[in-house]
């Protein structure tokens, strides 16, 4: 760039490889086959250097593609069965599908009506529209659940146990790696037992009361990283360093005591964590201290 500068900051003139140059873009062909591309700078614009029509920047759209369908109503973890809408955004589109694993084609069975399942099923969607190309395929698993055993537990009181570590992590892996600082009983989940501002992290386990049998979503909301865990299983992650996000998983469980273990560690920049449910009758809210329950120790 000759004569470049703070003050000098508009294109005056250019060339690519010792050719007049009066293009505002440059090809992927010429920047890939080794180019010189030389600017000459002034304190003024050039009104007229890169203003034709044929010198500005395009973008070619390519060729025209059915939109992706999508599932547009259908619980994918359900009980006894559930009731399965496809939508596609392209008018006129055709969606077919399998239940069966393989890949729909344009002799697949055309949806028209909502698909009722009762047993775990791969449900795969293709969409058509004469004319157009076809949408990629797109896979859903809906599953059948099985409802899972409470724990049988005596000797407990509401609240929960956990273990506090003061370090730089990375990941809630990192929480099994050194040995917690302290140690003791809290009545839900939060972080005010932290005697650090930046870097720390907890590991909360105790017993979560289901009230009666039925798929629950369990919602994991933190800044930094944590991960949830029913019945020794991870159900959320919503794990590494970033901001306020809340993620979320389902389960079916029968009434009675569930083991719930939540890992969480805070790296700066601010601190949260909230740990909410919903389920049969009732909607989402965070979890109670008279949900939670711990052995005595």
């Amino acid at each position: 760039a000759i004569n470049n500068s703070p003050e000098n900051n508009y294109i005056q003139s250019a060339t690519l490889n010792g050719e007049s140059f009066s293009r505002s873009y440059i090809s992927h062909d010429e920047i890939m086959s080794g180019s010189e591309l030389v600017f000459v700078m002034g304190s003024s614009p050039n009104k007229d250097w890169g203003t034709k029509m044929s010198e500005r920047p395009y973008s070619e759209n390519g060729e025209d593609v059915v939109s992706i369908p999508f599932v547009n109503s259908g619980e994918t973890l359900f009980l006894k069965s559930t009731e399965i809408s496809l939508a596609c955004d392209t008018k006129g589109a055709e969606i077919r599908y399998t239940l069966d694993g393989t890949s729909p084609t344009e002799s697949s069975t055309v949806y028209s009506a909502p698909i009722i399942v009762t047993e775990s099923v791969s449900l795969k969607m293709h969409a058509f529209r004469k004319g157009l190309i076809p949408s990629m395929t797109v896979e859903t698993e809906f599953i059948k659940a099985g409802l899972q055993p409470p724990i049988a537990s005596n000797d407990l009181s509401t609240g929960l146990h956990y273990d506090y570590f003061e370090r730089f992590f990375v990941t809630t892996d990192d929480l099994e790696k050194v040995s917690p600082l302290t140690s003791g009983k809290v009545e839900n989940f939060h972080l005010e037992e932290a005697s650090s501002e930046s870097y720390f992290g907890f590991s909360f386990r105790g017993y979560v009361k289901v009230p009666q049998d039925g798929i629950y979503t369990f919602y994991l909301e933190s800044n930094d990283g944590s991960r949830l865990f029913i019945n020794g299983k991870e159900l959320v992650e919503n794990d590494g360093n970033h901001g306020a996000i809340e993620e979320q998983g389902s389960i079916a469980l029968k009434a009675g005591l569930h083991e719930i273990v939540v890992k969480y560690f805070q790296c700066g920049g601010g601190k949260k964590l909230k740990v909410s449910w919903d389920g049969p009758g009732f909607t989402k809210r965070e979890i109670q201290s008279t949900d939670l329950f711990c052995q005595n120790q």
